[in-house]
């Protein structure tokens, strides 16, 4: 144990200067708060189908980030439906901190789409600036690699009560006492078994996968079957390959 707690400081020394710097890997974007709530509501058209969506789909070469096996596809924000899951990164010093930190692994930030507001599709995501709603189209153009997937199953039910839940978590602030503690709870929790939960199950706060889980978990699809510590992006994009779960959409950008 004790060799593995030099290891252990210098992640959790990357971790704080990630803090620093800007925890959550995302680009500084035009956002709506709780009290523009009114006008710019988390509002999306939940009846149409997958099927129903005409999306132009381009074959990708394998090889690349996430990519199922086969090289994948490239999408365009269309093909996107509300509750899906945008795992991404940068080329900024801060995404290689948290990919290093929280894997190492090919992303550093995940967020949830919810949908088109004003023509424009949005999402909502925790920043260092809190739980915000942000245009998709402003904060994909700093990163280098963006996919979604999305949960298999989801109802219009759950779906809807999905949206509920990310509304009602707006302007709730970043969690960074949970980024900072996260290497210590991995370390320490790792090995044990799904009955132990030591996570808090009402959060004051999130950090970007926190935020995910627990709406996923708030809508009656939890992600993990074990909380003893909240999940990394890098953590939930591990999962995106498991058939029952989760499924591949296609990449909206790449390297």
């Amino acid at each position: 144990m004790h060799s593995s707690l030099p290891t252990l400081t210098l992640r959790l020394g990357r971790l704080c200067l990630g803090v620093l710097l800007g925890a959550c890997s995302s680009t500084m974007s035009p956002t709506f708060t709780a009290t523009e709530a009114g006008e710019h509501r988390i509002t999306a058209d939940l009846s149409a189908s997958p099927s129903e969506a005409a999306v132009d789909a381009v074959a990708l070469q394998a090889d690349i980030p996430l990519d199922p096996g086969h090289g994948g596809r490239s999408i365009p924000p269309d093909a996107l439906e509300p509750g899906d899951v945008i795992f991404s990164t940068t080329n900024e010093r801060i995404s290689a901190v948290i990919r290093r930190v929280s894997g190492p692994g090919p992303v550093s930030h995940a967020r949830i789409y919810i949908g088109k507001v004003a023509n424009e599709p949005m999402v909502v995501e925790a920043v260092s600036s809190g739980v915000q709603k942000a245009f998709l189209g402003e904060i994909i153009k700093k990163d280098n690699l963006a996919v979604a997937f999305r949960m298999r199953g989801m109802t219009s039910a759950q779906r809807s009560n999905l949206m509920n839940f990310l509304e009602s978590e707006l302007d709730k602030p970043y969690d960074h006492w949970g980024v900072i503690g996260y290497p210590f709870k991995r370390f320490v929790y790792k090995d044990k078994p799904a009955s132990v939960n030591f996570e808090n199950t009402n959060p004051k706060g999130y950090f970007c996968s926190q935020l995910v889980e627990e709406a996923f978990k708030r809508t009656g699809m939890p992600i993990f079957t074990t909380t003893a510590y909240p999940p990394s992006p890098n953590d939930l994009a591990s999962l995106t390959f498991i058939p029952d779960k989760i499924e591949y959409v296609g990449h909206l950008k790449t390297p």
